[in-house]
């Protein structure tokens, strides 16, 4: 299965008709008013999920910068997803690539579940360090 039929299946699942990717290989998924998921095509067997954390003044990033390697440490330890900064946007993200071979719909939702999860964790780990984090998923 290709990676554009995995995500119109993936979509069917979760009710959006006709989900595809755009001229650039990726697409976003809004999910409530606190999560943007974007899927990127990065190969023929493998996607790159992102989720945003939020937005971070820089000063924000550098307080933080201890935290989101340890973060990363411990997420490498269980294969887990990485903590990601772009500087031009001021974004947290969480990024974690997938293997599409031989997956299905249902595998695709958890691993997006896994991420958000991780996301909320984030998020509360920032806040206990006082760290000024912006949700705006508009």
């Amino acid at each position: 299965m290709t990676n554009e039929e995995l995500l119109l299946l993936f979509g069917e699942y979760v009710g959006i008709r006709h989900l595809r990717f755009d001229i650039s290989r990726s697409c976003q998924l809004q999910i409530g008013s606190d999560f943007l998921v974007m899927i990127n095509e990065i190969s023929e067997e493998r996607l790159l999920l992102n989720a945003v954390v939020g937005k971070i003044t820089p000063q924000g990033a550098e307080q933080s910068a201890l935290t989101i390697l340890s973060m990363n440490m411990l997420f490498a330890h269980v294969e887990g997803p990485y903590v990601t900064f772009d500087p031009h946007q001021n974004i947290l993200m969480l990024s974690r690539p997938l293997e599409t071979i031989g997956l299905d719909a249902m595998a695709m939702e958890e691993s997006i579940r896994y991420l958000l999860q991780n996301v909320e964790h984030i998020r509360g780990a920032l806040e206990e360090k006082e760290v000024a984090l912006k949700i705006d998923i508009s």
